[in-house]
């Protein structure tokens, strides 16, 4: 993102050009492109910021990419949710089968669980827990994944949109969806 005069630009296609109008954007007619001038409005924007990566910088963000399938809520077909499993103990190593559980019970949300046993709030973070791999995510599922508000979590962050109907598939169904199967000892499907 480069600022210039108060300006922040972003990196918008024709087609969503009224989007971004409505959350405030302006067009720049000599620069053509579309730009907000307050730095607190920059989550609004998020998806047309643009993140310049090196070769290298993609290369040492390498991960794997796991691929769940789900009933969406709202039109009730199965469809796919991509996402990365990290352990969240500052490693930034892959959670891999066979699942290490007390290495996830060390980093536990102990108090979340407490409130709901139901699963073990393992830690580990998964899409919408780090920016860094969110951004190759996105990146990599372009029209897949879309920074998008969560009502629960009153926040942005990227979501996977169902394949057939586009409703949103957010961070609770999939840190959940994960937390059980690795309780059940299941493999999950890495997307090659």
């Amino acid at each position: 993102m480069s600022a210039e005069k108060g300006r922040f630009y972003i990196n918008c296609p024709y087609q969503e050009k009224e989007e971004a109008k409505a959350l405030g954007a302006k067009w720049d007619a000599i620069a053509k492109k579309w730009y907000y001038t307050h730095s607190k409005d920059k989550h609004k924007f998020k998806k047309w910021i643009n993140i310049a990566s090196t070769d290298d910088e993609e290369k040492n963000n390498s991960f794997k990419v796991y691929k769940i399938f789900k009933e969406c809520y709202k039109c009730k077909k199965n469809t796919s949710v991509y996402t990365y499993i990290k352990y969240d103990d500052g490693t930034e190593e892959d959670v891999a089968f066979p699942w290490d559980k007390k290495r996830l019970l060390k980093s536990q949300n102990i108090v979340a669980h407490m409130c709901d046993s139901s699963i073990e709030y393992y830690g580990l973070k998964v899409i919408g827990d780090d920016e860094k791999y969110d951004k190759t995510m996105m990146k990599r599922y372009p029209n897949k994944i879309k920074i998008e508000y969560s009502k629960v979590l009153k926040r942005y962050y990227p979501m996977n949109l169902c394949d057939f109907c586009g409703a949103k598939q957010g961070w609770n169904y999939i840190y959940r969806q994960v937390n059980i199967m690795i309780m059940n000892m299941e493999k999950i499907q890495i997307d090659e």
